[in-house]
């Protein structure tokens, strides 16, 4: 908590959200909101309820001037006392953007997970994240994490 989390993945769908359900779990029960911001699917509620995420505690925006307004409403979101997680898929974001959120995560004790297709630099994440799906679920890359965990792989079956 208290930081931003970055997963790479080349195509969406493949299994990124289900690494985060425990923590949309725990985020829930501990009566905080979990904000999907502009996301590029409809979440479906369902599938929610069925892994035990409490669905009353989520809420779904969409920016309309994602250029302009995203990197202000991710910053309010994660700042606010209510927000537990803020999940997104921002196309890019400058430098100095990854700076505010990181410290508005921090300062809200909250986490913020930016969804992207390709590795950047520059980005401020605490802890970023490469993932492509192999037959048996997932091969995690540990891309940077605090404290020089970087360069680890983990294969997790889903």
């Amino acid at each position: 908590m208290g930081a931003l989390t970055e997963i790479v993945a080349p195509v969406q769908g493949i299994g990124e959200l289900r690494l985060l359900l425990p923590l949309m779990q725990r985020i829930a029960e501990d009566g905080r909101r979990i904000v999907w911001v502009s996301p590029p699917f409809e979440p479906y509620a369902p599938a929610l309820v069925q892994a035990g995420v409490e669905i009353g505690r989520m809420l779904v925006l969409t920016v309309t001037n994602r250029r302009q307004d995203l990197g202000w409403a991710l910053e309010l979101l994660m700042r606010h006392s209510d927000t537990g997680l803020v999940l997104a898929w921002p196309q890019a974001l400058p430098p100095p953007v990854w700076r505010r959120l990181q410290l508005a995560a921090a300062e809200g004790h909250s986490l913020g997970v930016m969804f992207s297709r390709n590795v950047s630099d520059g980005t401020m994440a605490a802890l970023r994240l490469s993932i492509e799906a192999w037959e048996g679920g997932l091969d995690l890359r540990i891309l940077k994490a605090r404290g020089g965990f970087g360069g680890a792989r983990i294969r997790l079956a889903l």
